[in-house]
This record gives structure tokens, C-alpha cells and sequence, in this order.
């Protein structure tokens, strides 16, 4: 027998929903929680208030940890020069909690976190719409706050959390006093420093690997969704309680994340993880910071248990010194790894350039690419026809002809060297 849809929301609990808050039979929000009911040109929305003292500890690190972090860090994250000043106490700390995680035109903000600092205390301002109709309220709000502030910081923020706000404000009308902010997103700083070394970049990630963050009866950010479209629905309050807070200590991860990432950087070698070590490299390298980036291979590679990361910091670093000019260190690089019978074609490749280029030492030269020939040969017995392995193999025979060539050339008018 086919059942009737009223049957079928009958058995799922919610035949006897209604959508009109007024009807709503549970106790209000602002009954069981510290939260206001506040009134703006555009209506009523509920506003939760939180103070933390600058001392306060979330997770390992204090929230004043942030006052550590240098303009010259943030321009290596973010890749930004045209700072006039910088002082954290300009950004606002942003999270939201939304009608669903994918974004796109129906996509709402129906709960929307924001820290900022004082001079004596870090404040968070929640602001929560009960039903849609309060949007227009929620975000009047929230633009009047953030126009008083230079940037901002997310997670993941400059994909899903402004841009979605942004297309709201315009929605209603509402514009923005700046066209754009300087935009800290720590997703992005996190994937440059622990991508090695975390299985996944998340927040949930970073904070229980890196912050040392606990959280006690947290909301999974999936069920968040489904939970507020229960309470407009008509269901009870007293699960939304959970949603503030789960927001609230994302936001606290923002502040502390963001000192964790100043102090990483500012005193990049006191980190034991050699992953790590390697990733600042790649940061260092990226902003121009050569000798940092130098010092962050080479003590990631005399760290390593891994023989990848072992690997991948002994390669950077001998294309750093071979940058700078320091061949010699270089070549010893190449010869350390090719004596250690490596897989990789890389240090046999980069020695023969040396000695065609630089030392004229053709027939040494000549060794070397040959050697490499019957890696490549036996990278393609081990591991099949792997990415570029042909492509390198027809360089290599390139290279090969070109050295004999000048070999020839060379003992029709005297001798080569080696």
C-alpha cells in the first residue's frame, strides 16, 4: 500500500510543524541562554555577547599570543606589501554557521560570529536570526561592525564565509564602506605549514593536532544545518545552544591559530617535527627568503626519519645553493644522494648539467647521464610507465647525443678533462 505523504512526515516526527514562530510552543532562546533581543531599522534579531579576558587559554595557547605576530609575517602568508600599519586589533575574527555547507543562491548565514579585541579583553558578538524574515536585521548588524575594521580573519573564509555574506549584503541592499579587506584566511597559512605532516588541514585537524584544542559535546559541523531548520520548524530550542557554542570556539581557534602560525614562523627551527621545518622552507622560499629557507631544508633534512622528506629537503636545498652560487654545496647535495643509490633522476640530471656547463667535464659528464638512462630504464620496470618518466628518458638520450657531440669536438682539438 502506497503511503500518503501526510503518513510519511508522520512517521519522520514532523507532521505537527508549523512555520510561524509565533506558534512555536518551546521556551524562547533568550530563556535559556544569556542572549538579547536586539531592534535595528530593519527589525529584531537575537545577540549573544562574549568577553574573554587577554589571558584566557584555548587549547596550549593564550589568546594574546596573537599580539606576537610581525606585519612581516602576515605579508609572507598572505603575500600582501601595501600594508600602511598593521595591528591584529584592525581585524575582526569571522565564522558563520549556515543553512548549508555547499554555499550557492539559497545559502544563509543564519548564525554569524565575530571577534574583535579591545584594549583589556577579546568580545565575541553572535548574531542569530530565529526565523529568515530577521536576515535583513542579522546583517545590518554585522556590515555596521565590520565597516569599523580594516580586515578580517576566517578559515576558509575567502571561499565560503565572505563571499556568501557579501552576496547577502547585496541582496538586501546593504553596502559595504570599503570594496574590499585585507583577508587573513588560515586555511591557506595552515596548508603551507603542516600539509606534510596532517592527514587533512581542517580546523578540527588543526585544532587537536596543533592547538591542543578539546572541545566536550561538540555539534558535527554537518548536523548544523538540519538542527536549525528543525528549530524553525518548531522544534525545541535547547540544541541551538550547542550551534553558539560550537561557534564561539570557532572563533576562539581563529585568535589562537593565528598566533600559533606567527610563532611557528617567527622561531622556525625550536619545531621538532621536520615536516614542519620543510613546509617553512617552501614559505621562506616563496617570500624570498633564501638563507631562512636554506637553513629550514637543511635542518628538516638532518632531522628526517622520513626518507621522502629526507628527500624533498636535500632537493630544494641544492636548488637553492645552486641559486646563490654556492655550486660546490650543491654538488656534494648530488653526489650524497646518487652514492645512497636513490630512485631519484633529479641529483644525476643536476651533476651533469654542473659538470657539462660549468665544469667542461664532458666525459665525467657523459657517466652521469648514462647512469640516469639506466634508472629511468629501471623506474619503468619498478613502477610502470610513471608521469614525465618518458618525457626525461628522451631529454636524457637528448642530453647524451649533445655531450658525445661536444666530446668529439673537443679531441679534435685537445683534450677533455676527466
Amino acid at each position: 500500500m502506497v503511503r500518503s505523504i501526510r503518513d510519511r512526515l508522520k512517521s519522520s516526527g514532523i507532521s505537527n510543524r508549523v512555520r510561524n514562530n509565533s506558534l512555536k510552543s518551546f521556551t524562547p532562546l533568550e530563556k535559556i541562554m544569556d542572549i538579547e533581543e536586539v531592534e535595528t531599522p530593519f527589525g529584531t534579531h537575537l545577540l549573544k555577547k562574549s568577553r574573554f579576558p587577554l589571558s584566557y587559554r584555548h587549547g596550549k595557547f593564550p589568546l594574546e599570543t596573537v599580539f606576537e605576530l610581525p606585519q612581516d609575517t602576515l605579508v609572507k602568508v598572505i603575500k600582501r606589501e601595501n600594508f600602511d600599519s598593521f595591528n591584529i586589533r584592525d581585524f575582526v575574527f569571522l565564522d558563520t554557521e549556515t543553512t548549508g555547507l555547499a554555499g550557492g543562491a539559497g545559502t544563509v548565514a543564519f548564525l554569524i560570529g565575530i571577534g574583535y579585541f579591545t584594549d583589556k579583553e577579546f568580545v565575541v558578538n553572535q548574531f542569530f536570526m530565529r526565523d529568515f524574515h530577521e536576515e535583513p536585521s542579522v546583517l545590518y548588524m554585522v556590515k555596521d561592525l565590520i565597516d569599523r575594521y580594516k580586515g578580517i580573519v576566517s578559515f576558509n573564509g575567502k571561499v565560503f564565509d565572505w563571499p556568501l555574506l557579501k552576496d547577502r549584503f547585496a541582496m538586501h541592499r546593504l553596502t559595504l564602506k570599503k570594496e574590499s579587506f585585507d583577508h587573513f584566511d588560515l586555511l591557506f597559512a595552515s596548508r603551507k605549514l603542516w600539509k606534510e605532516r596532517l592527514a587533512s588541514c581542517c580546523l578540527s585537524s588543526i585544532e587537536e593536532n596543533i592547538l591542543q584544542v578539546k572541545r566536550k559535546d561538540d555539534i558535527p559541523g554537518e548536523l548544523i544545518p538540519s538542527v536549525y531548520f528543525d528549530y524553525v520548524r518548531g522544534d525545541q530550542a535547547a540544541p541551538i545552544k550547542k550551534i553558539f557554542q560550537h561557534n564561539l570556539e570557532d572563533v576562539l581557534s581563529l585568535v589562537t591559530l593565528t598566533g600559533c602560525v606567527g610563532t611557528v614562523i617567527n622561531n622556525p627551527l625550536t619545531h621538532c617535527y621536520p615536516e614542519d621545518i620543510y613546509c617553512l622552507g617552501k614559505l621562506f622560499k616563496s617570500t624570498g627568503d633564501l638563507d631562512k629557507s636554506c637553513e629550514c631544508f637543511l635542518e628538516a633534512a638532518k632531522r628526517a626519519q622520513n626518507p621522502v622528506i629526507k628527500q624533498k629537503s636535500l632537493k630544494e636545498l641544492s636548488f637553492l645553493l645552486k641559486q646563490k652560487g654556492e655550486y660546490d654545496r650543491a654538488v656534494d647535495i648530488w653526489r650524497w644522494m646518487i652514492s645512497r643509490n636513490t630512485m631519484k633522476l633529479f641529483p644525476y640530471i643536476e651533476w651533469a648539467k654542473h659538470l657539462e656547463h660549468r665544469e667542461k667535464n664532458y666525459t665525467k659528464a657523459i657517466k652521469v647521464v648514462k647512469r640516469a638512462i639506466e634508472i629511468a630504464h629501471k623506474r619503468r620496470r619498478v613502477f610502470g610507465n610513471i608521469k614525465n618518466n618518458t618525457k626525461v628518458l628522451q631529454e636524457l638520450r637528448h642530453r647524451l647525443e649533445r655531450l658525445e657531440r661536444k666530446l668529439a669536438r673537443v679531441r679534435e682539438f685537445g683534450n677533455n678533462t676527466g
